[in-house]
């Protein structure tokens, strides 16, 4: 934590455009999987400011968060209904969408929900991990949600 600390008084980087004070909101938010209860994923996050420049942004993640950088970003959008996909077609999106996003050394970029085609994207990770977790291979997914 002192890393993120350090890195966000460097950058400057603030809570709200309102207030000139440095965010300290920042940390690690737990994710249980109830599927399968061995798997426990530690997810980091900060909250600041909409006015904030995606430069600085990048730079955090990569510095503080130690994100590699990119060869591609790929965002994932849609509603937050629910996802009416065939079987065959949600599994072929997962396996495409993860297969995409590990040989192009990509970083994934969602509305950080657990609804509609986010949590397709979602399960395609959680899957990729378990299978892969011998290897440590992870690919970075990134949500950008709203504090309201």
């Amino acid at each position: 934590m002192r890393l993120i600390q350090e890195v966000v008084c460097e950058l400057n980087i603030h809570l709200s455009d309102n207030k000139p004070e440095i965010t300290d909101q920042y940390g690690y938010l737990k994710f249980d999987n109830s599927e399968s209860s061995s798997i426990t994923r530690l997810s980091q996050y900060i909250r600041l400011s909409l006015g904030t420049n995606a430069k600085t942004i990048v730079e955090f993640m990569q510095r503080a968060w130690r994100l590699p950088t990119p060869d591609l970003i790929i965002s994932v959008t849609g509603g937050g209904k629910q996802c009416n996909m065939s079987t065959h077609l949600r599994k072929t999106f997962q396996r495409g969408l993860v297969a995409a996003a590990a040989t192009t050394n990509a970083w994934l970029i969602t509305a950080g929900t657990n609804a509609g085609v986010i949590r397709e994207v979602g399960k395609a990770l959680h899957n990729y991990r378990y299978k892969n977790r011998k290897h440590a291979l992870d690919v970075p997914c990134i949500g950008i949600g709203s504090w309201k």
